[in-house]
């Protein structure tokens, strides 16, 4: 199982996406964890701090919340990218 930092990775990138798409505030790392909470992904705490687990099921959760804000990206070879693409409907 892979595991991303929040506090280091994942609200960092977070930030820079929201600051490409024209938006000025700046979350928390505290902010971003409530949020994966919110939309149902598996957070676990570690010494190393908070870890968004990237498993089979944050997969399955995140390709359907990603087209919702209409990000349209996909990586060749993911099973989720190519179950969300109009062709495989």
């Amino acid at each position: 199982m892979i595991t991303i930092k929040i506090e280091a990775e994942l609200t960092a990138d977070a930030n820079n996406y929201l600051l490409g798409c024209g938006e000025v505030r700046q979350y928390s790392s505290e902010e971003v964890g409530i949020r994966l909470g919110s939309l149902g992904l598996t957070k676990k705490r570690s010494k190393a701090g908070s870890l968004l687990l990237l498993d089979r099921e944050t997969s399955r959760r995140i390709h359907p919340l990603a087209q919702s804000y209409g990000i349209d990206k996909s990586v060749s070879g993911c099973a989720d990218c190519e179950a969300l693409r109009p062709s495989a409907r």
